[in-house]
């Protein structure tokens, strides 16, 4: 599992940049056994791994994105 680094974050750049997708990032716990909370875009995808959710949520903020919660 990647967490935060230069290639995890990129996705959320992009997400961010692409202007056919929302502005919405859905945060959500990565699979059980394993610890941290993905930002994934509004279609689904899989952005970005951070080891805990502050990180995700200011990071997808950071990127102009609104993030919300996946229970």
């Amino acid at each position: 599992m990647a967490f935060v680094g230069e290639s995890s974050v990129d996705g959320v750049e992009e997400a961010a940049a692409a202007s056919s997708l929302s502005h919405i990032a859905y945060i959500r716990p990565v699979a059980k056994g394993e610890s941290g909370y993905a930002v994934c875009s509004a279609d689904g995808k899989q952005l970005a791994v951070f080891p805990n959710y502050d990180a995700a949520f200011f990071t997808a903020r950071q990127y102009n994105l609104a993030p919300v919660n996946v229970h």
